[in-house]
């Protein structure tokens, strides 16, 4: 019977210690697996930091593209001024040529009236030279002069003719001065006509060419516009790249926390389970010391007592067995329970509601503080590359967007961007409001945040969204040690 208990003290000690390698091996493993995944988050965050540096760059191109449409757009404004400006003239210009047709006009006839009067004095002059006719003859002046019958008829005859004759003169005089008055007055309508018609030939020519500056612009703005929407575009991907980078670093994070759960839950079962086997072992070596005491004791009662004790070890065994069995089947259905719970992927908690989405009006809650505007919201959604209030941020688009809104800068950062503004200062000179940056990647000032005092921060991390951290968190303190202690004021 002592044989077949050692037999059975050996078996458990093997299985104790088999249990403790088991338990060994599980921890050698568990470093190498949260290694890898570590591995694995750092080139995720590297790839998110060149997605964020190309980000960059697309904005910066789709910010040039914007400004040289803004100065299209006014180019084209201009000329389009200008050729309102020349449409004006060109109307002022054709109705002074209409007044000066009609004008034109006007003097012809004038003219053409003229010469009639000019042509019907003639006819009047003729006439009076034969004022003397007799029997259908004519008779000139002379013959009118000389046929007088006596001196005084001679002289009035003569000074008729005379007054006739310097009559008629001075108006076939002034009819060839009013005729010449008439002509040169066409002929400075006519030289203004010449003149404008000119001016309104220029003033459509120049409008040609301004025509065709603007088809110019137009096809350059097209040309700008579909580049825009192909930034645009490119700029979609990445983000869309980010997100998958982002949520995929989430879904390992999630991983090494369950593995580490389990772990846990692995290595505080296995103490117990070894606890309960090192107290079976114990319980069975005092009994077996007791039996051969008191058999050596009781000489030739031996048999009697090794049976009593032997009775009354199997009954305390028995008890002991039954005890440490519920004991082990609790502690085994807990196991069970815990592994089961671990095993199982844990529910993604519900996301929780976007809020109402303000408007983004830079500078439009200048009154505010910088930590009042932060606060507003918390509990947004990390988003890679994203600055929509209400819905999403990433790190630096949720900076952004309180600095636009307190109205200290009116376009969106980088996080490298922000590591240049302003001035640096010490962590123990640091205010709430000021910027405070991280190393969560190879790269410096990779994460940035806003100090809100107190060892406090808050920022768009991705795996709590828009939330409060705090430096003494052994990971955000050593991010912020790696990275220099960059404390800066821009505000």
């Amino acid at each position: 019977m002592n044989i077949n208990r050692n037999e059975e003290n050996i078996v458990k000690q093997n299985s104790t210690l088999l249990l403790f390698s088991m338990l060994i091996s599980f921890f050698i493993c568990l470093p190498s697996l949260t290694y890898a995944e570590q591995s694995d988050i750092a080139n995720i965050q590297a790839q998110q930091d060149e997605l964020e540096s190309e980000l960059s760059v697309k904005e910066t191109e789709i910010y040039h593209v914007l400004q040289d449409i803004q100065q299209i757009h006014s180019e084209w404004t201009e000329l389009h001024l200008v050729i309102a400006d020349n449409n004006e003239q060109i109307d002022h210009v054709t109705k002074e040529m209409n007044t000066f047709e009609k004008e034109i006009k006007q003097l012809k006839e004038e003219i053409k009236t003229l010469q009639l009067a000019i042509e019907e004095r003639d006819e009047i002059l003729k006439t009076r030279l034969s004022a003397y006719q007799s029997n259908g003859g004519n008779a000139s002046f002379i013959e009118v002069i000389f046929n007088a019958t006596s001196f005084n008829d001679f002289i009035s005859r003569l000074t008729a003719v005379t007054q006739i004759t310097k009559a008629d003169q001075e108006l076939i005089k002034q009819q060839v001065e009013d005729k010449e008055e008439v002509e040169k007055a066409q002929a400075k309508v006519e030289e203004k006509l010449v003149s404008h018609t000119a001016l309104k030939k220029s003033y459509e020519e120049k409008n040609v060419v301004i025509e065709e500056q603007q088809a110019n612009l137009l096809t350059l703005k097209n040309s700008l516009d579909e580049k825009e929407s192909a930034l645009l575009k490119e700029k979609s991907v990445l983000e869309d790249e980010g997100t998958s980078l982002a949520n995929l670093e989430a879904s390992i994070r999630e991983d090494m926390a369950r593995v580490e759960e389990e772990a846990s839950t692995v290595q505080q079962t296995n103490t117990d389970e070894s606890v309960i086997a090192v107290n079976h072992s114990k319980n069975d070596d005092y009994n077996e010391e007791v039996e051969i005491t008191n058999g050596e004791s009781t000489g030739q009662g031996v048999s009697t007592t090794q049976t009593n004790n032997t009775s009354k070890n199997e009954t305390n065994s028995s008890s002991n067995n039954q005890t440490n069995n519920n004991s082990n089947n609790t502690e085994n259905n807990s196991t069970q329970s815990n592994n089961t719970s671990s095993n199982s992927k844990p529910e993604s908690k519900p996301k929780p509601k976007p809020k109402p989405k303000p408007e983004s009006n830079p500078g439009s809650q200048a009154g505010k503080s910088i930590i009042e505007i932060a606060n507003q919201q918390k509990g947004i959604n990390y988003v890679y590359g994203t600055m929509n209030p209400g819905v999403s941020f990433d790190c630096s688009g949720y900076v952004s967007w309180v600095f636009m809104e307190a109205g200290v800068i009116n376009s969106r950062y980088a996080t490298t961007g922000f590591s240049t503004m302003g001035k640096k200062v010490d962590i123990s000179q640091a205010k709430a409001g000021d910027l405070i940056f991280f190393k969560t990647t190879s790269s410096p000032n990779s994460h940035v945040g806003i100090y809100l005092g107190n060892q406090q921060f808050i920022g768009a991390q991705t795996s709590t969204g828009v939330a409060i951290a705090s430096l003494s968190n052994s990971y955000w303190k050593k991010a912020f040690e790696d990275n220099g202690k960059h404390v800066r004021r821009i505000n």
